[in-house]
This record gives structure tokens, C-alpha cells and sequence, in this order.
């Protein structure tokens, strides 16, 4: 994963510039740095669905006798959990 990953990127480094340079020279200075926000937006809208959901625990936990306060059960007991 982490080769296809950077094999990605290094492809990304080498069609960019080319690409970027052609739309720069076709359309204005301005044009890369539009096409760049566009592309930054479509990826935002795409991974933004994909993201985990987090569920806030609440400040108490249940033990087998009674609720204490999260704070009152030390640190040694909670190892492993978090």
C-alpha cells in the first residue's frame, strides 16, 4: 500500500508541473491556482463521507456495583481501553 502510495505521488510530481505549465500558458497566471481549488473542493466533497463517525462517551462509566465519575477510576484499570 505504502508503494502504491508514493508511486502515486511520484507520478503526481512529474504530470503536474507539465500540466499545470500548459494551463498556465493557455489560459493566464491565474488558471492553476483555480483549477487547484476546484480539484482540492472535488476531493473535500469525496473523502468528507468516507470519515469516520466519533461518539463523544459520556462522563461516567458503569461498573458492576454502581456509576462513577470517569475521573475516580485510576489510570492503571483504564490501560489498554482508550
Amino acid at each position: 500500500m505504502l508503494g502504491l502510495s508514493q508511486g502515486i505521488a511520484s507520478l503526481a510530481l512529474i504530470v503536474g508541473p507539465l500540466v499545470a505549465g500548459s494551463i498556465y500558458s493557455l489560459i493566464g497566471p491565474g488558471a492553476p491556482f483555480i483549477l487547484g481549488s476546484i480539484l482540492t473542493f472535488l476531493a473535500l466533497l469525496i473523502a468528507f463521507p468516507m470519515m469516520p463517525v466519533v461518539v463523544k462517551h459520556s462522563e461516567t462509566a458503569t461498573t458492576a456495583s454502581h456509576e462513577v465519575a470517569i475521573d475516580e477510576i485510576p489510570a492503571e484499570s483504564m490501560a489498554g481501553q482508550l
